[in-house]
C-alpha cells in the first residue's frame, strides 16, 4: 500500500481532478489485489466489475484545513462509483489534502485512520 501511495503521490498534477487520483488508486490496486492472490482478472476487469472497490471503498483521501477533516473540497457531487470521496476539487497551488489509500480485508466498512 506504502508503493501505492507513494506512485498516487508522483502523478498529482496541477488542475488534475482529485476524482481522477482516486480512480487512478483503483487501477494501481488491481495488480496488487491479483499478485497477492486475492482476485483473478486483468486490472480493467477488476476496476470496472467493481472489485478494486470492494477492497477499497472509501475516499483517497481527504482536504486538510481549520478542521482535520475539511470540508470545504467536496464542490461537486462525486461519481456514484466513488460514495465516499471527500475532494471532488481540482488540484490547485497550496491545497493541502491527503492521500491516503487503505485495503478492507474484512466484510464490515474500513477506513484507513
Amino acid at each position: 500500500m506504502e508503493t501505492l501511495q507513494q506512485e498516487t503521490c508522483r502523478r498529482v498534477k496541477l488542475g488534475m481532478p482529485y476524482q481522477d487520483l482516486h480512480d487512478q488508486s483503483h487501477q494501481l490496486l488491481a495488480p496488487v489485489l491479483r499478485d497477492l492472490g486475492i482476485a483473478s482478472g486483468s486490472d480493467a476487469e477488476l476496476v470496472d466489475t467493481g472489485v478494486t472497490r470492494t477492497f477499497l471503498p472509501h475516499g483517497l483521501g481527504h482536504s486538510l484545513g481549520l478542521q482535520t477533516h475539511d470540508v470545504g473540497c467536496a464542490a461537486i457531487k462525486p461519481d456514484p462509483k466513488n460514495p465516499f470521496l471527500r475532494n471532488t476539487t481540482k488540484v490547485a497551488a497550496g491545497q493541502v489534502f491527503t492521500i491516503e489509500p487503505g485495503c478492507c480485508t474484512s466484510s464490515r466498512r474500513c477506513s484507513t485512520n
